[in-house]
C-alpha cells in the first residue's frame, strides 16, 4: 500500500522560551487499523546563528504527549536539522514503536552533513481507535526565534 499523505505545510518560528507547538496533524481515529501500518513524517528546520540552545521534539498526543523523536539539546549554531528514517509504526491497538534519526546539515555554506544521530527508537502507548495529535514542538529557553520549523508533511502507510 503506498504512503497516503495526510497533513502537510509550513511551520513557524518558536516565539518563547519554552516549548511550545510548530505544528500539528490530527491522525484521524482507526487510520491505523492494522499492525504493521505506519506513520512516516518529514521535517525540514534551521536554528538562529547563535549559540543559544535549541531542542525539537515530535510527540504523539499534543504537547503533554509522548515524545517519539527528539534531537539532542545543543547550541546548533545556523544550522539545517534534517530527519530521517522516521516513523511510528502501530504494533497493537494500543501499542506502537517509533523510530528516527537525524542529520546536521550547515545553513548557507557548502560543507558536509554531520553523521547522523540520536536513534530513538521506543515502544510508545497509543490508543489507535482514538484521533491522535501529532505535533512538533521546539524548545529555545535563551531566545525567541531561535527554532524555525520550515516544512513538514506526516503520511500514512505499509
Amino acid at each position: 500500500i503506498p504512503l497516503a499523505v495526510i497533513c502537510r505545510g509550513v511551520g513557524i518560528a518558536t516565539t518563547g522560551t519554552s516549548e511550545e507547538v510548530l505544528a500539528t496533524c490530527t491522525i484521524p481515529a482507526n487510520t491505523l487499523s492494522t499492525n504493521g501500518f505506519s506513520i512516516h513524517y518529514n521535517f525540514i528546520a534551521h536554528t538562529a546563528a547563535n549559540g543559544n540552545n535549541k531542542t525539537l521534539r515530535v510527540r504523539l498526543n499534543g504537547l503533554a504527549g509522548t515524545i517519539i523523536w527528539a534531537s539532542a539539546t545543543g547550541t546548533f549554531n545556523n544550522l539545517n536539522i534534517v530527519p530521517i528514517s522516521t516513523f511510528v509504526q502501530r504494533l497493537s491497538s494500543t501499542t506502537a514503536t517509533t523510530n528516527g534519526r537525524y542529520i546536521l546539515t550547515p545553513e548557507g555554506v557548502n560543507q558536509a552533513a554531520s553523521a547522523a544521530s540520536e536513534s530513538n527508537q521506543r515502544s510508545v502507548a497509543v490508543t489507535w481507535a482514538n484521533a491522535n495529535d501529532f505535533v512538533i514542538t521546539g524548545t529555545t529557553p535563551t531566545a525567541s526565534g531561535d527554532l524555525t520549523l520550515d516544512t513538514y508533511m506526516v503520511m500514512i502507510g505499509q
